[in-house]
């Protein structure tokens, strides 16, 4: 793909879609991440910074991607890739969806 089309597609329907859908809850989680590790500081420990909080943000999202969001997406697309998702007409001998044969 070209990158003037993946660009496109970032601007144009990524991240819109990651802003309304999951902006908000994102926003949540890293407020509570910074609240957690400034709330456990000792004496003089500054509180973290935003490069370290963005880059745990961006490994948690990452092993999320991984684990959970792409495999369900690469099983799918196996699926479809020469195989229908319907059931093959009934044949001779087998049963319908009601049961009957």
């Amino acid at each position: 793909m070209s990158e003037d089309i993946v660009f496109k597609f970032q601007l144009g329907l990524i991240l819109p879609k990651l802003r309304d859908n999951v902006g908000e809850a994102l926003s949540k989680i890293v407020s509570e991440l910074v609240d957690s590790v400034n709330a456990g500081r000792v004496g003089d420990d500054p509180p973290i910074g935003m490069d370290e909080v963005k880059q745990l943000i961006m490994q948690d999202i990452e092993i999320f991607l991984d684990n959970e969001i792409l495999p369900s997406i690469e099983q799918k697309s196996a699926n479809t890739d020469g195989e229908s998702d319907t059931a093959p007409a009934d044949e001779e001998g087998t049963t319908n969806e009601e049961g009957e044969s």
